[in-house]
């Protein structure tokens, strides 16, 4: 990315950006490039870790449109474009299927218009995941998502940079109370159980003075943010083995992401 478009500061890194960068993506900055070779000197899988996470993104989305059925998908914390984005997996089973992606960095806006312009079945809604209402009841999502069919709502990597102070639990249960039965909550996310104290502090050094703080949560805090739903399969999973073959399955770096879903009743 060479110049900054309307809205968006080069001199400050940005999750979104780092994301894309590790997944081999080319829009970012000079900022966010030192940004991630920091990031990875203290953790070299990083890299591997988000190209995990984005498979497991892709194999859910699967697995919700064949064999759940689920034909609409709300996506908070959506970040920038990317290949076998949601809309795209979800239409290889569904081609009607409708989603409505949400991310608060403007960078994600410009791209994602750029792609999604002229689509009747997506939109993008550049909002904080933690004020739900400003999303609920936005246009594009009554357009899309009010047709009374099972919602899945995805939070993929995105409360890790929530803070306690936005009340993430409070947020996501305000999701659930909008979306039907049969609908679906999906949630990966880092987690500081397993993680070396040092490794920890050093991350959160970095992520200190950027626009989403990273907050490493123990496993039974992330579990608690599906607000007394059940987990499927009863626990979290490392995002590199669910949907996987046991022999397939990525080892858990130093900093390991787990992966769950449930089901609303």
């Amino acid at each position: 990315m060479e110049s900054a478009l309307p809205g968006v500061d080069p001199t400050v890194p940005s999750a979104a950006r780092v994301y894309d960068l590790t997944l081999g993506g080319k829009n970012y900055f000079k900022v966010d490039k030192e940004f991630a070779e920091k990031a990875s000197q203290g953790m070299p899988e990083l890299s591997d870790l988000a190209k995990s996470n984005r498979a497991c993104l892709i194999r859910a989305v699967t697995h919700f449109a064949q064999d759940l059925g689920i034909r609409r998908y709300l996506d908070l914390g959506s970040g920038l474009p990317t290949q076998e984005n949601v809309h795209e997996v979800a239409r290889r089973v569904h081609p009607d299927a409708r989603t409505v992606y949400v991310d608060v960095d403007p960078t994600t806006r410009i791209h994602a218009l750029s792609i999604l312009d002229g689509d009747p079945y997506t939109a993008f809604i550049q909002a904080d995941a933690t004020k739900p209402e400003t999303i609920l009841e936005h246009p594009d999502t009554l357009a899309l998502l009010s047709a009374g069919e099972p919602i899945t709502v995805l939070l993929f990597a995105i409360v890790h940079f929530m803070p306690d102070s936005a009340q993430p639990r409070a947020a996501i249960q305000r999701f659930l109370d909008a979306v039907p039965a049969g609908s679906v909550l999906a949630i990966s996310s880092a987690t500081i159980d397993g993680i070396h104290p040092e490794l920890e502090r050093r991350l959160s050094e970095m992520y200190r003075d950027v626009p989403s703080p990273l907050v490493l949560r123990p496993e039974e805090e992330i579990m608690d943010l599906f607000c007394g739903l059940p987990i499927v399969g009863g626990e979290l999973v490392d995002v590199g083995a669910w949907g996987v073959p046991q022999e397939e399955a990525a080892e858990a770096p130093w900093l390991r992401a787990v992966f769950g879903y449930a089901i609303k009743k």
